[in-house]
């Protein structure tokens, strides 16, 4: 072969050549855009679809595939979408419903704020209707389903931030049987406690920037569904763009391999967390579905019989002000936005996850101002509760 030019031979020398004759322990993460292959008619097949491969990165990463797979398996679903954020993987759901002007979607009351400004802001823009249903009235939501116009509706499995937890195999029965798609999000019972795919739900959403990764370095989502559905959602997301870097699939696999270790250990030491805190003077009330008070205990209980969940929140005497003096002075647990992480995080939902709400929708949701809500993290138990306990005692 002829020598190469300086300037040609930094670009190609030695590349798009299968160096690997061993396989490396831990899979190796693949940034290409664009991928060369043995020959045209291959890349037609897998262009045209009759073959599965990789031609650009909008379309397709093998690391981004490998998180997918993993996703799947553990949903129990036939296939996942991953996305560059929850928010984008709740936004592909949605699309995937076939929704138009005229249509209805359901969402049960107390959503994640921006779940529910999503759907009026965007989806409400082109002519549908977004109906807030009080999903813990099982009767009311049946009844809402046997209407016609709703096409969809929207739930949470734990819901944030007051961990409400509805009868999902009652209200996924109805709406398979009046027509209505089901999307629920996941992310705070995870897959270590539920699969509501195995309850008759069409999509189930994660947030992976929260349990699943577990380490606060990366933002991505997913939606696990059927066969059937994710090739809407992957016609979509090649056009949206709204595609998940291999960067990030790969710290997130990296995140799944102690999902397990983690998410043991955050609710055990959430539930120590909810009785002692029921019991500080300081605090009016508890949320938290493993306590004998909360609303949903028995459901809670049959649902999620290996924990209910590593979140709670509790409300204190004050509003703004009493909240943020009780930020200013913890010292273990990090005054921050999120929840799943390794670190306890201590977030104030009027000022943050539900800030986009007017006043009267929070009401309706039960946000209050004295209301905080605790990500438990990995510390031990111990030091977790005395840094709440000195940082409520100076407010």
């Amino acid at each position: 072969m002829q020598k190469k030019a300086l300037d040609t031979h930094v670009v190609h020398t030695n590349q798009r050549k299968n160096r690997l004759q061993e396989t490396p322990t831990v899979s190796p993460v693949q940034f290409s855009n664009t991928y060369t292959l043995e020959s045209p008619s291959e890349m037609d097949e897998i262009l045209g679809g009759e073959r599965t491969g990789f031609t650009y990165g909008r379309h397709g990463n093998p690391t981004v595939s490998e998180l997918e797979v993993v996703l799947a398996g553990m949903e129990q679903g036939e296939s996942a979408k991953v996305y560059a954020s929850g928010m984008a993987a709740l936004q592909g759901a949605l699309l995937a419903c076939d929704l138009s002007s005229g249509h209805v979607v359901l969402a049960s009351r107390d959503l994640y704020g921006a779940t529910v400004t999503l759907m009026k802001d965007i989806f409400g823009s082109f002519g549908i209707e977004i109906v807030s249903v009080n999903m813990s009235d099982t009767n009311e939501a049946v009844r809402w389903l046997k209407n016609s116009r709703v096409k969809a509706v929207v739930l949470e499995s734990i819901s944030n931030p007051l961990l409400r937890v509805v009868d999902m195999p009652a209200l996924l029965k109805a709406a398979n049987q009046h027509g209505v798609k089901s999307i629920v999000d996941n992310t705070f019972a995870t897959p270590y406690l539920c699969n509501p795919l195995n309850l008759g739900a069409t999509m189930v959403v994660h947030s992976l920037t929260k349990y699943l990764n577990g380490h606060g370095d990366s933002m991505s989502g997913a939606v696990v569904t059927s066969e059937i559905n994710k090739a809407k959602l992957t016609s979509q997301q090649k056009l949206t763009g709204s595609v998940l870097g291999p960067m990030e699939a790969w710290l997130t696999l990296r995140g799944l391999k102690t999902f397990v270790v983690r998410f043991e250990r955050q609710l055990q030491s959430a539930k120590i967390l909810a009785v002692r805190l029921s019991q500080h003077a300081r605090i009016k009330r508890v949320y938290h579905p493993g306590l004998t008070t909360h609303p949903d205990y028995e459901q809670a209980l049959k649902l999620f019989p290996k924990g209910q969940g590593a979140v709670l929140s509790f409300e204190i005497d004050g509003g703004k002000d009493s909240v943020f003096l009780l930020m200013q002075n913890l010292q273990v647990v990090v005054p921050a936005t999120t929840v799943g992480d390794v670190y306890s995080l201590l977030l104030y939902p009027v000022m943050a996850s539900h800030r986009s709400l007017t006043d009267e929708e929070r009401r309706s949701s039960g946000i209050t101002e004295g209301l905080v809500r605790l990500s438990v993290g990995i510390e031990h138990v111990d030091d977790i509760w005395n840094d709440l306990n000195q940082a409520l005692n100076r407010v």
